[in-house]
Parts: C-alpha cells; sequence; structure tokens
C-alpha cells in the first residue's frame, strides 16, 4: 500500500497563519464560511471577494488571499487585492505553500516588502 500525505488545503494554510500571526502580535480578521440549509456560506454586507486575511500591527496593513498550490484567484478577489495595493504601505499578496516562508518572514518582521 503507497502512503500519501494529508493534502495541505487553504483552511489548514490560514489556520496557521492565523497561529502565527497571533504569536508575532498581529490582529487578525478572517471571515470562515458556515454550513446553512443552501450549503457553505459567508455571511457578509457589502462586496464579495474581500480578502481572507486582514491583518494590523504597529501601523502596518496586509491584506493576504490564502490559496492552494493550484487554487484560482476569482476576478471579484482580484479586484479587491487591487484596490488594497494602492494603499501605501500595505502588503498585499496572494498566499500559496510555496510562499508561507516568505509570510512568515513578513509577520515576524524580517522582511517588509510586498513579494
Amino acid at each position: 500500500m503507497k502512503f500519501e500525505a494529508p493534502k495541505y488545503t487553504e483552511t489548514m494554510m490560514v489556520n496557521d497563519i492565523v497561529r502565527a500571526a497571533h504569536d508575532f502580535g498581529w490582529r487578525v480578521h478572517h471571515d470562515r464560511p458556515a454550513f446553512t440549509g443552501r450549503g457553505w456560506r459567508t455571511a457578509l454586507q457589502g462586496d464579495a471577494g474581500f480578502p481572507d486575511l486582514l491583518l494590523l500591527r504597529d501601523g502596518r496593513i496586509a491584506a493576504w488571499e490564502c490559496k492552494s498550490a493550484t487554487g484560482k484567484v476569482t476576478p471579484l478577489q482580484q479586484s479587491w487585492l487591487d484596490e488594497w495595493a494602492k494603499v501605501p504601505g500595505a502588503n498585499v499578496r496572494v498566499v500559496r505553500p510555496d510562499d508561507l516562508e516568505s509570510a512568515y518572514k513578513f509577520l515576524a518582521g524580517i522582511e517588509k516588502e510586498t513579494p
């Protein structure tokens, strides 16, 4: 029988980033979906596509969209990222599993610039 490592999901990655962000003193906002009679839904009022994570610490802000290795950014998500990128000093990125080292360095204060 062949062993297969479990898939690293977007949910797992978000949870790992939130834990790391808290370890480094960041305030974190993440909207989690809930299962309803019509399937999984994220309650919101306003415009869809808001980034998965909004992070704040010491006058710095980050807006991150988390995706699996093969996940696609939707047009609505990209439009939010484009607007966030206009905020002076904002760290705006799509974080994939291969980007975690850079993301953690940013949270630790080692990396200041958006990749």
